[in-house]
Parts: structure tokens; sequence; C-alpha cells
């Protein structure tokens, strides 16, 4: 018999073609050969209370009588309290009934191991429920890096630090925020073990052939996909746009995504008159992400840090692209470093930069072998590192390790 994990989550798809970011699902699915894996999530007006899918059996949790879901999903937690205090309103009952329900799930299914995705507050709970209600649950704790990145007043350094001493094991999705947890609180019990990646469907051989069709792409073909939020710094690559169009006028940038800064981002694409290089797509469904990803010329994703301190964790898009062996353009942020290899698979600016970013546009546009080689040595890197049988291992390795230390 398997033996069974409680995997806690914020963020997990809703129902099927939801554009919610799906790495938890991915996650628990490559591990469900090897345990039986229960699935808890927030729950939405959108999603069912339960069900069973691809060897997962997942429950959504109701913290309020009315419009449930609202503080974990479209966009997350973070952005969401930074939006309005109000919804600091629904924390607590969020974190009560989380609470609640691993209370009643470990019962039902006399589970050993809880791994909890996010440090807070996911973590938090975990650990309080180890405190109080089972001491020895095993609690393996995933920094996917808005947890750490994004909160950072003293308190919240005060719960991170707790949250880590308490948790058995820490792991984390790139060097850098590594880093940030060790800077936080030192044990060796925290390691680094990114999400990864469907080689086999993000593949150049999805390439498909309507999107360019769909948007009249008859020249050059640059891609952006994330939310559209300030630290995917867009801003700077619209701005780097006019120096782009004097050497290539018929280039065209698709920006899959929504959020907060469309309106702003929206302006400043008429203002600087480039409404027809430029085009917004709103979000389109992960799985048919491969088919930009493999018909796209470079992907291109300026993240930046901004004044909150929020940055990027790991950058799963960026070795989505990579897989399609399409080179990226990005800035250098130190977490963004385990996957673009300066140079070599693409090529990391300065953060801001609008000037570097164009420079490095043009550059691969006039040297389509260079483009072509820096595609393959991606999808050489990606195959080689961030597969998900081999980053599934990893996590299987290391449940199994904890499970045999009770």
């Amino acid at each position: 018999m398997k033996e069974r994990i409680l995997v806690i989550t914020s963020t997990f798809p809703r129902y099927e073609g939801d554009t919610t970011p799906s790495f938890v699902y991915d996650y628990a699915k490559n591990i469900s050969d090897a345990f039986e894996v229960i699935i808890l999530a927030p729950f939405d007006k959108t999603a069912k209370t339960f069900e069973k899918k691809d060897n997962l059996t997942i429950y959504r949790y109701k913290y309020l009588p009315f419009n449930p879901g609202s503080l974990a999903y479209e966009g997350g937690i973070g952005p969401k309290l930074r939006q309005s205090p109000l919804n600091y309103f629904q924390v607590p009952f969020f974190l009560f009934f989380q609470l609640l329900n691993i209370i009643k799930l470990v019962k039902k299914y006399n589970m050993n191991i809880i791994h909890s995705h996010w440090i807070l507050p996911q973590g938090l709970v975990a650990v309080i429920y180890k405190i109080f209600f089972n001491k020895k649950i095993k609690l393996l704790c995933t920094a996917h890096g808005a947890d750490i990145y994004g909160f950072k007043s003293p308190f919240s350094s005060l719960l991170k630090r707790f949250i880590i001493k308490n948790s058995d094991s820490i792991t984390c999705v790139s060097n850098a925020l590594k880093q940030e947890v060790v800077n936080l609180y030192e044990k060796d019990n925290i390691r680094v073990i990114p999400m990864g990646i469907d080689t086999a469907r993000f593949d150049s051989a999805k390439y498909n052939h309507t999107v360019k069709e769909k948007y009249k792409i008859t020249a050059g073909f640059l891609l952006f996909t994330g939310r559209l939020v300030e630290k995917k710094g867009l801003y700077y690559l619209i701005k780097a746009f006019p120096e782009v169009l004097k050497e290539f006028p018929d280039i065209k940038l698709l920006i899959i995504g929504d959020g907060p800064e469309k309106t702003k981002l929206l302006e400043l694409t008429k203002d600087l008159n480039l409404n027809k290089n430029i085009i917004f797509t709103g979000a389109v469904l992960h799985k048919n992400l491969p088919g930009y990803f493999a018909a796209a010329d470079i992907f291109i994703g300026p993240s930046i840090t901004v004044s909150s301190g929020d940055s990027e964790g790991f950058g799963l898009v960026f070795a989505e692209a990579l897989s399609c062996q399409t080179p990226v353009i990005t800035t250098d942020l130190p977490a963004i470093a385990d996957i673009v290899q300066n140079n070599i698979n693409g090529f990391a600016v300065e953060q801001k930069n609008s000037k570097q970013l164009a420079k490095k546009i043009i550059l691969l546009l006039k040297n389509p072998d260079k483009t072509k080689q820096m595609g393959k040595n991606g999808r050489k890197f990606i195959v080689n590192n961030f597969e998900w049988s081999i980053i599934s291992q990893k996590y299987k390795n290391l449940i199994n390790s904890l499970l045999e230390s009770r």
C-alpha cells in the first residue's frame, strides 16, 4: 500500500482549461505513481469541492459564505492584499478553515507527511497543525518566491523564520531563493528542487501555424506570456520597441496574459503609436501555450525587482520557452540565472534597461543562425535538468527519506 501525502496549496487549477498556473498539479501528478496524493486547495465558485482526477484526490475548502475564493485566485494572495486592505479581513478565515481541513484529512487518510507549497500561508498553517495537533507529522515546505520576496515586514520575517525552523525539510525553486531562505534561518535541510517541465508537451514539434495567421504575423514574432504585473517589467519592453521598429518595422510582439497593469500598458502602447505591432491577446489556455512558444522567434521576459521587494522566484515560463527551442531575452535577476545561460541559450540584460533589451532583440533577429543554435542549446539544457522525470524523482527520494526518519 502506498504512503499517503497531503499537498496543501493556494494555487491549483479550478476546472479544465483554467489559466491558473498548474505547476502544483503537475508536481502532484508526477509523484502519484509512488504516493497516494491528496490535494487541499481553496474553493472557488467555478470549481468542485471534491473530485478525483489523474490519480489525485482533490478537496477544495470554503472559508467565506460569500464570494468564496476571491483571495486565492485571479492573481494570488499577495497582489490581492496589496490591492485592497479589505482583503485582509479574509485572511483569518482562510487560515482557520485550511487548518480545520488539514485536521480532518490527516485523520481520515492516516497520513504521515504534509507538503505545503509556499512558506506563507500554507507553511504557517502546517506548522501550527504540527505543534498543536500532531507532533509526529513530517512537514515538507516549498518556497516559490512570492512568499519570500513579497512579504518583507519584520513580523512577516519573524513568521517565516518560525516556519523554516519548525519544518522538517525546505525546498526552494532556485538557488537565489535558497540564499534568501538561508539568510532568514540557516539549517541543513534547505535544498534546491525546481518545478519541472513536461518536455514532450513543450516541444518545437508543437509549432502552431495558425498563430501567425490569426495575428497576421508576416515578419519577426516576439512573445511574452505571464501575469500583467509590475514585476514582469513589460513597461521597459514596450519602451524598447520603437528602437526595434527602426530595424524591423513589421515585427510583432504578442503579450499573453491579464492583470492589474493591463490598462497602463495599453495606454503606453497607444502613446508610442505601437498598436499595430504590439498585440494584447488576453489569457490563453495553458495547454495551448506550447504552440505559441514554438512559433515565436524569441521569448522576452524583462522581469524586475519592484519597490516592495517582490521578484521572480524561479521563472518556469522561461524553461517552457527554452524547451520549445525558443531563445530567451530576460534580465539579470539571480533566480532566472538557473535557467537562462547568458549568450548560450539566451541573453540577460540589466533590469529596467530598454536600450539593452532593444539591442539584444535586434542582434538575434539579425542573426537567425545564432538564434537557432541558442534554441537548440536551450532545449538540451531543459531536458537534462528540468524534465519532470528528473525533478519528481528528487522529490520522491526526499519524501521517502522524511518518512524513513519517523
